[in-house]
């Protein structure tokens, strides 16, 4: 082998195996920070009045992201009578922050339903999520 090519062949292979070895190191990382968009079937209800419109997860499986969504729905429900029940500690290891309440056409002067967008995070961990609460 002339050694012109000997010259170009490690430079070559060195720069080839850098690359290979930034692939593997980024590849995984930027995969598992990815957000999705968790199915649950048709419209699915917790407890009589809760129902989860949506479920976005980024950096957690959406298994984890559902312990957070009934996690919440728990503290929700003990924190008071609707629509007064608003979620101020952590569930799951999670901290959530809900959106503005989006209410409904009011019956006989009171409100029937809100829906509302919460956000609960843990580290670099999101679940995003979209419920409607009918009013009783």
């Amino acid at each position: 082998m002339p050694s012109s090519l000997r010259l170009i062949r490690v430079p070559a292979l060195a720069v080839l195996a850098v690359l290979a070895l930034t692939a593997l190191a980024a590849g995984p990382a930027s995969a598992s920070s990815a957000t999705k968009t968790c199915s649950f079937g048709s419209v699915q209800y917790i407890g009589n009045a809760f129902q989860l419109n949506e479920l976005r997860v980024t950096s957690l499986t959406c298994a984890t992201a559902r312990t957070a969504v009934h996690g919440y729905w728990s503290c929700f429900t003990h924190a008071g009578k609707s629509p007064d029940g608003h979620c101020k500690t952590k569930v799951n290891k999670f901290s959530c922050k809900e959106g503005k309440r989006n209410y409904g056409e009011p019956l006989n002067g009171k409100p029937t339903n809100f829906a509302v967008r919460v956000t609960c995070s843990r580290a670099k961990q999101r679940a995003v999520f979209a419920f409607t609460e009918t009013l009783r």
